[in-house]
């Protein structure tokens, strides 16, 4: 039976080994993800949040990430259970949902991720589900990540509860809706930033139980600022930014 997950990803987060990856939000093509296989990241985010993407393409980009042994996450757009259903569907190693409140929350998310008796996750006849049995379902439950966003001053004070969830893997900082939150959207550097991923950090550690912590960096010096601290779940930037990033040095470099 085709693997829906790959579990060397999905263990590998669950030890905690740090975990590199980026946002893949404007370039539909699986073989964008060839280019973060062959140079050493972990995993992509494929975001249906933000982008355009239709769950067709996501179903091609699934499969590049795992042609290219890269983690493939499903960012959905919001607590669906059906939506969360239809994320995993495409075969991905998880689903990362955004706007995370509380453990209630984080929990309903859990379950909608996870068939019987662990969730409520509806079944469906597809092709890779063929063998249609107790020892399937709980490889997949036991494969599948969830991902829970935390991206506001007040879903942060309820870090600990958040984590401290049963099947929660991680718990990802949204870094630039939670410094809006804060009052200085886009800025890391401000006191009242530092002091909301300071205290979400301290908490997280306390329920978290060795659980892992991730945030999006959308800047090298923010990556690094993040690492430091403790996060070793990281998404950094965007295919497209880094393509501009790559393609916006060379001219200055060249004297062009």
């Amino acid at each position: 039976m085709a693997r829906v997950a790959r579990p060397s990803f999905t263990e590998s987060v669950r030890r905690g080994d740090p975990q590199l990856g980026a946002f893949i939000v404007e370039f539909g093509a699986p073989r964008v993800a060839a280019v973060f296989g062959a140079a050493g990241w972990d995993f992509l985010v494929l975001d249906t949040e933000h982008a355009p993407f239709s769950f067709e393409t996501i179903q091609g980009l699934v499969d590049g990430c795992h042609a290219a042994d890269l983690g493939a996450i499903v960012r959905v757009w919001d607590h669906s259970p059906a939506l969360i259903g239809r994320a995993l569907e495409t075969g991905a190693d998880g689903v990362m949902v955004p706007g995370v409140a509380s453990a209630d929350e984080a929990r309903a998310i859990v379950r909608a991720s996870k068939y019987a008796p662990e969730g409520s996750r509806g079944l469906v006849d597809m092709l890779r589900y063929r063998a249609r049995d107790a020892a399937m379902y709980a490889r997949l439950n036991r494969e599948t990540l969830v991902v829970v966003q935390i991206e506001g001053v007040a879903a942060a004070a309820q870090a600990a509860e958040i984590v401290a969830v049963p099947g929660v893997d991680v718990a990802f900082v949204g870094a630039l809706d939670l410094s809006q939150s804060a009052g200085t959207p886009g800025d890391f550097g401000s006191a009242a930033f530092a002091t909301t991923i300071s205290r979400l950090l301290a908490d997280a550690a306390a329920g978290g139980a060795g659980k892992q912590l991730g945030i999006y960096a959308p800047t090298l010096a923010a990556a690094q600022h993040f690492r430091a601290l403790g996060f070793g779940f990281i998404a950094y930037s965007t295919e497209a930014l880094l393509l501009y990033e790559a393609c916006h040095t060379v001219p200055a470099a060249l004297g062009f």
